[in-house]
């Protein structure tokens, strides 16, 4: 991500500037557009949070419409998370997988048989 863009995530000059004026809802909204790389996001963004009714900072309704708007996004992305993690914690280790090959390699022979067994 270009420095241009990093400057509106948190932590960044701009970002601690809107977050003194606007609140950090309206901060976060434009850190959000920023995240797309899109320049005439950050600036619909930053004329909502300029001139828009002001961003409700309740955790409650943000919950309530994040429901209301799409109910399975935080649910389904929390699990895809997980499931990564999952992944990367079991296939990520070397000596895991190759315990993984030989308890399948023993199952294989023990079921289905010696395959190098001339018959």
């Amino acid at each position: 991500m270009d420095d241009y863009f990093l400057r509106y995530q948190v932590g960044g000059d701009i970002y601690e500037t809107l977050a003194a004026k606007y609140g950090t809802a309206g901060a976060d909204r434009v850190a959000n557009a920023a995240a797309t790389g899109d320049r005439v996001a950050i600036t619909n963004a930053l004329a909502v949070v300029k001139n828009g009714a002001a961003l409700d900072t309740s955790t409650l309704s943000i919950f309530t419409g994040q429901i209301v708007n799409d109910p399975l996004a935080a649910p389904a992305e929390s699990l895809n998370n997980q499931i990564g993690k999952a992944f990367g914690n079991v296939f990520g280790k070397p000596w895991i997988v190759l315990a993984l090959l030989l308890v399948g390699a023993l199952a294989w022979f023990y079921f289905v048989g010696n395959p190098f067994k001339k018959k």
